[in-house]
């Protein structure tokens, strides 16, 4: 028998991990486990089969579990976990989903809440439901099912529940239909839904989805339906495929996005300059209109202030100015007599 025993003088109460053996040769099953007193159980790499949840059911104080590289049958419904209120962490990648008893796929609220789920497994079955505990879960951050075969429509809701989830991870699934939340998931940095079997509706729009829009995509040809509205898309719109068959809708709210069906261009025409002649000749016609208007009024200006000042140049400006207007009048009324005598004549 192998004893791992955590030896620490603080803690007056050992915790074991027993695992039998067979002539110095670990047999692959687990018969008895005690996690430490962190609530951390790590039995990654070491070939364990037999059912994860029938080991685990009474551990009920795990917070962090991690079996991955083993080969455990895990259970989809996840209900031997249904006392673990502690459990936040599970990684499992590498073991086999298994389908249990419809029984215990009916609707349960479980008592954690997960922060992690890697469960990158296979699986024997064509397809798998969608485990109702995770209806229930509003703290995920990060949720890899890759390979499990879940079925049905794209749980949208997922990303609708936990609001600050970063990564998802949906590969190789037999999800029918993709559809996003009507509103941007802030946290999202990372969603992977290739492979599954997504047919005739994508709908991305209200998404602050950025960059070009993949070449992949304009190479579908089961699209009866294509949805990228209203996001940051940038580019040109490939015309190929199915693409040539979606209208300007499905492509709207995207300023930097061109080429058809949007009516903006992506090669739109030069703006035509004035050339450098008619420019030099606007500005100094410009820069004499200044000038002038600026000469003008400061010459008005200094002599209103000097004839203010200075009463004896004013009397003499007044004098002048009566003299001229007399002068004028005068010559412009004998002038007038001149031509009148001449008309009578």
């Amino acid at each position: 028998m192998i004893t791992l025993s955590d030896t620490s003088t603080a803690r007056k109460k050992t915790h074991q991990t027993v695992i039998y053996s067979d002539r110095n040769i670990v047999e692959r099953r687990i018969v008895l486990i005690q996690p430490t007193n962190e609530g951390k159980l790590d039995l990654s790499n070491n070939n364990f089969t037999g059912n994860i949840g029938s080991s685990l059911a009474s551990l009920t104080s795990l917070e962090y579990l991690a079996f991955d590289g083993n080969q455990f049958e895990v259970p989809i419904s996840f209900t031997p976990f249904f006392n673990h209120s502690n459990l936040k962490f599970i990684y499992g990648n590498g073991n086999k989903v298994i389908l249990d008893s419809h029984s215990s796929m009916k609707k349960w609220v479980p008592k954690f809440q997960l922060q992690v789920l890697s469960l990158s497994s296979t699986t024997e079955s064509h397809s798998l439901p969608i485990p109702s505990f995770l209806h229930y879960q509003y703290n995920l951050t990060y949720l890899d099912i890759t390979g499990c075969k879940l079925e049905g429509e794209f749980p949208k809701w997922l990303l609708e529940n936990n609001t600050k989830m970063t990564y998802l991870v949906l590969k190789n699934c037999s999800f029918t239909q993709f559809q996003l939340p009507s509103y941007p998931h802030l946290h999202l940095a990372e969603m992977n839904v290739s492979d599954n079997a997504i047919s005739e509706s994508l709908d991305l729009s209200f998404n602050k989805l950025s960059g070009e829009i993949p070449t992949q995509l304009s190479e579908l040809t089961f699209l009866s339906s294509f949805n990228v509205s209203y996001n940051n898309l940038s580019g040109a719109i490939e015309r190929k495929e199915q693409f040539l068959t979606f209208e300007e809708s499905c492509f709207i709210g995207n300023p930097l996005l061109c080429g058809p069906p949007l009516a903006r261009s992506c090669n739109p025409a030069p703006d035509v300059l004035p050339n450098d002649s008619d420019i030099g000749s606007w500005v100094d016609m410009l820069v004499f209109c200044v000038t002038f208007a600026v000469s003008y009024t400061s010459f008005l200006l200094v002599t209103a202030a000097a004839l203010y000042i200075n009463p004896y140049w004013r009397q003499l400006s007044f004098y002048y100015a009566e003299l001229v207007s007399l002068n004028c009048f005068y010559f412009i009324k004998d002038s007038l007599c001149k031509l009148c005598k001449i008309g009578n004549a």
